[in-house]
Formats: C-alpha cells, structure tokens, sequence
C-alpha cells in the first residue's frame, strides 16, 4: 500500500496530461499537447475521463487556447502544483518528443539527445493552424524576439538600434494569444532573437523564412530549435556568444553580450 508522507487529495479515474516544463511553452507545445493524439485514439469509452494538467495551463492565455483544440471537450482538472494527487485509475503517455532536462554542473547538451518526432510536430501544427487558417498571408514583417529582462540581461537597446535599421519590429510573443502568434510567425520574413520558448512558434512559419538566434557557446548543441526549424523549412542559423556558464541553469540566468558587428554581418547576409 502506499503511504505518502504528504496529505494528498483524491482524484477520479483520469488522464494525466503533463511532464517536464509543464508551465514552459516549448514543453508544452512539443511534449505533452502532442499527447493528445494518443489520448483521443483511445475509444470513445474514455470519451467523458477528464484531464488533469497543470494549474499553470490556466495562467497563459495561448496555453489554455491550445488546450481547448485538442482536448475535444473532455472535462478540465488542474492540479495545484503544491499538492499531491492519487488517482485509482490513471492513464500517462510518454512523451513523443524530448529534451534534456536541467543538466548537472559541467554537463554540456548533446545533438543526439535532442528527439523530436516529425510526426508529433506536425499533428499540433496542421491541428493549430486548421484553427486559424490564413489565405496566403503576405510575408513581409521582421520580427525581433524581446523578453523581460529580469534574467538573461543583455545589450538588448544596442542590438535593437541594429535591428531597426534593417526594418526590424519587436514582439513579445508572451503578450499575444495563440492566434496572434500563429499569424504573426504566418506573416514573418525573418525573425532574429535570443534563444528561448518563443522559438517554438517556429513550427508556424511559412517555409522560407529566415531566422538569427544567438545562444550561449555553453549550449551550442542545443538544438530542439534547429530540429523544428527543419520540420518547417526555416533556414535557421546562430550566433554564439561566449559567458561564464558551466551548467544549463548558468545559462537560463547569465548575462551577456551580443556583439553588434557580427549581428549586423549576419543581418546583411540574410536580408541581401
């Protein structure tokens, strides 16, 4: 029998819709939603189970928004991420895709521990953009990925002054809905910025578009965006940036520099 050492709370006979990174976009997007294809293949004997995901599904707009097109009406549990659950009855796939998780000190990513299934891609994206269908969007916007700068602070004003010469707009794609992010990566031309989840849009551009990310030298072997930008004929390339970094978590806090002559050559590159 077991016993927690915690109080839990009980819970129906359901499936359990989460993994690693439930509250990160690209964990979200490319690891667990994609669960639903086996969740909805299940027979319509497990049509009335519930779900029960994270609470902080609830707390992003484009996380509820994907949630509400793949679930196909099934009830809604979300879990209070300081509690503990028991469940008689669960049902959990493994996720399709995957990416290393948090690494130990010293320990770098490797290109090969980087899976992403092709198939699992493109259920979401054919899925997603069946929810929001564009006729032949014009692809004329440059987009430049800003993010708060509580972390990862960078020379972010100097590197917009760059940007904007080449007729560069910054977004912050966290602001947006589903909706608007989708047609936004629809519309885009080129799209440049730092490493991180916002990438994940990615997978909604249309084939062609060109993009810059710059990422820490530590992870230069991260390569869960250049695995989707190839899903979606993006031609992705990155400017690597050197820093102090000796662990993943490093990164994710560290601050750095961009330098704004190879921006500005790589810029020249990719928009001749």
């Amino acid at each position: 029998e077991f016993l927690p050492r915690y109080e839990t709370h009980n819970l129906p006979d359901g499936i359990f819709l989460g993994g690693n990174g439930a509250s990160n976009y690209y964990h979200w997007m490319i690891e667990i939603i994609p669960k639903m294809e086996f969740v909805n293949a299940l027979g319509c004997e497990f049509d009335e189970c519930p779900i029960f995901v994270s609470e902080s599904v609830r707390d992003y707009s484009s996380f509820y928004d994907v949630l509400s097109i793949f679930s196909n009406g099934r009830p809604i549990i979300y879990l209070d991420n300081d509690k503990y659950y028991i469940s008689k009855k669960l049902i959990f796939f493994t996720t399709p895709s995957n990416v290393p998780f948090n690494l130990i000190e010293n320990e770098v990513p490797r290109v090969e521990d980087f899976l992403t299934s092709p198939t699992s891609v493109s259920y979401v994206r054919d899925k997603i953009l069946a929810q929001y269908p564009l006729n032949k969007p014009l692809r004329t916007r440059r987009i430049f990925f800003t993010l708060e700068q509580a972390r990862r602070k960078y020379n972010e004003k100097e590197v917009l002054g760059v940007l904007e010469r080449f007729g560069f707009e910054s977004v912050k794609m966290d602001k947006l809905n589903l909706k608007q992010q989708v047609e936004l990566m629809q519309e885009a031309e080129f799209l440049v910025g730092p490493t991180g989840a916002m990438w994940t849009n990615i997978i909604f551009c249309s084939p062609g578009t060109q993009c810059i990310c710059w990422m820490d030298q530590f992870t230069s072997s991260f390569s869960c965006f250049s695995n989707l930008a190839n899903l979606a004929q993006a031609d992705l390339i990155y400017l690597l940036y050197e820093s102090t970094s000796k662990s993943t978590s490093d990164v994710y806090a560290a601050d750095f520099v961009i330098d704004l002559k190879e921006l500005e050559l790589a810029l020249t590159n990719m928009v001749e």
